[in-house]
């Protein structure tokens, strides 16, 4: 299947994204208990064992936890989040819990016209995602003027409302400065203070006066809101349940992280709580912390990123990936432009349409057609001289020509380990933990494997040594069909050379699992923490055994 409904690629993206991308339901659990101290975790058998807990009791909803974060105030980006201590990839930020959440299924739907035709449901999909947003966001707002609260979310409420006020009605880069404007003292309440009156004591008290006006109170959740396309799947499949879909709430310490185009968190949700985690390298003590607003717009071009946020919070993004891009020439720029539309209109219908009627002519054309922009973007990069991580945010951009190529070689049979080991290294440049990321590395594993006993079933077919195992005795397997296959295929040879020993050429079957194995280990201890070996391998397997019974395991988060 295809990636949108799946989850390739160029010669100078093999050679730096695949070795350096990678480093550049309702609240129906119990009470929670009193505010954990930090675990001391001195030795990787702790590490793992905190990473492993929420699979330990995936059943009870995990307990509030405010981890190495506190508030902070920018010139340029008004409250934030921080880092009170030095922090590692995976790291636990926090885990919070909601001042209101709603599921789709709590979402009053707009039903659909008896008179609407197929043809015409097809072309309203986009309307019907949208109204089903709307839906969810009406019922969120409905529950918080419906409901009670204790003392500390009445806070809580004050504060983000304060917050919208300032920054309500901005809309350029321009007027960031007045929006960012320092609160009055009384006002900036530090985290701890927050967070130690949240408790869910006597929930008796009405919502905040200046949240009375509807405007005041859709405008705080439209900007502090979490939504995600449901719960996260692997800590339900724990539990042994589905995860519950169409997730938005409103859980304040998320509310307080400003967006980048490259964050440094993943968040996710199980049984109501909202789960954070450090994502990248590592930090030092007073780095500030980042959420990605816009989910896999992410990777898109930065105007269209650009415009998602200024339409829906208001703002211009100056994080440094934006910063880069504006800066690039122009007939960059255009060409980049010209690409994703292409891509978005005329290639998305026309491989959709090719797809499912199997027309391989139209595939092979297409596939044609992408592995020409492919070879031009190259081009332009050398003639313009664009740094490595430039080219990385670049071509994350440009994800969807990648993702349509790897679509047109998957449904003519040409499934290659390069393309999706690429795949998996331009998500995790952007958006490391993310529920695309981490599904990308499993299908990498998967292509891994197959290749490896393709490989195994052809140096035992040709017996040992023989010249179409690849030469003498190299126990290596020989070359794969797609090594083979590139000879004859511009695209396949363009990618297959010029690594610098970035793709798998010269690995042996068992070399290829090896190295995907620790890339997928790497994109899910970025999304859980440093879990233990065995639980990796229980969520793999649960995986591999809901696929094998037909369920579609792509999930969605923020």
């Amino acid at each position: 299947m295809m990636i949108e409904e799946q989850r390739h690629s160029s010669r100078a993206v093999m050679a730096t994204a695949t070795g350096k991308a990678a480093g550049a339901a309702t609240n129906k659990g119990p009470s929670p208990s009193p505010q954990p101290e930090r675990e001391n975790e001195t030795s990787d058998a702790d590490i793992s064992r905190s990473a492993d807990k929420f699979f330990k009791t995936p059943d009870v909803q995990p307990a509030e936890f405010l981890g190495p974060v506190t508030v902070v105030h920018t010139p340029e980006r008004g409250r934030g989040l921080a880092l009170t201590k030095a922090v590692a990839a995976g790291d636990l930020l926090f885990v919070s819990h909601p001042i209101a959440v709603v599921y789709g299924d709590e979402a009053a739907q707009p039903s659909p016209s008896p008179t609407s035709s197929s043809d015409e449901a097809d072309e309203d999909v986009g309307d019907d995602e949208g109204d089903a947003y709307d839906a969810k966001f009406d019922a969120l707002v409905a529950r918080l003027r419906a409901q009670r609260y204790s003392a500390g979310e009445a806070k809580w409420l004050e504060a983000l409302g304060a917050m919208t006020a300032r920054k309500a009605g901005t809309k350029s880069g321009k007027q960031q400065a007045a929006q960012a404007a320092p609160p009055p003292p009384d006002a900036l309440l530090t985290l701890p203070e927050l967070c130690s009156s949240s408790r869910r004591t006597t929930r008796d008290l009405p919502l905040p006066g200046q949240l009375g006006d509807q405007d005041a109170l859709e405008e705080l959740v439209q900007r502090h809101n979490y939504e995600a396309g449901s719960e996260d799947a692997d800590l339900a499949y724990a539990a042994g349940e589905e995860p519950r879909e169409e997730v938005i709430g409103l859980w304040p310490e998320y509310a307080l992280l400003n967006h980048s185009c490259v964050p440094s968190t993943v968040s996710y949700a199980h049984r109501g709580a909202l789960i954070t985690r450090f994502t990248r390298r590592g930090a030092a003590k007073g780095a500030e912390l980042f959420a990605n607003y816009i989910g896999d717009l992410a990777m898109a071009p930065l105007d269209v990123r650009r415009e998602a946020l200024e339409d829906v919070w208001g703002f211009v993004c100056g994080c440094p990936r934006c910063r880069e891009e504006e800066r690039l020439d122009k007939d960059l720029v255009d060409l980049i432009t010209d690409i994703y539309e292409s891509c978005t209109d005329q290639v998305a219908e026309e491989l959709y349409d090719a797809v499912a009627d199997e027309d391989e002519e139209a595939l092979r054309g297409l596939k044609d057609q992408l592995a020409a922009y492919a070879e031009v973007l190259d081009a332009a990069f050398d003639k313009k001289g664009v740094s490595e991580r430039t080219q990385i945010w670049l071509q994350a951009g440009l994800f969807k020509l990648y993702e349509q190529l790897y679509c047109c070689l998957e449904a003519l049979g040409e499934r290659d380990t390069r393309l999706s080991e690429l795949l998996e290294a331009l998500v995790g440049a952007i958006m490391p933990g993310s529920e695309l990321h981490c599904y990308l590395a499993r299908a990498h594993l998967e292509a891994s494997q197959e290749e490896a006993a393709a490989r195994a079933a052809s140096a035992g077919a040709s017996g040992r040594g023989g010249a179409a195992a690849g030469g003498k005795g190299s126990g290596r397997g020989g070359s794969s069909g797609a090594e083979a296959d590139s000879e004859g295929d511009p695209m396949l040879a363009m990618m297959a050379g010029g690594g610098g020993g970035a793709g798998f050429s010269g690995r042996g079957g068992a070399g290829i699992v090896s190295a995907a194995d620790k890339i997928c280990y790497k994109a899910h201890a970025a999304r859980y923490g440093p879990i233990s070996r065995a639980t990796y391998r229980m969520l793999l397997k649960t995986r591999a055994e809901l696929e094998s019974q037909g369920y579609d395991d792509e999930g969605d988060d923020e």
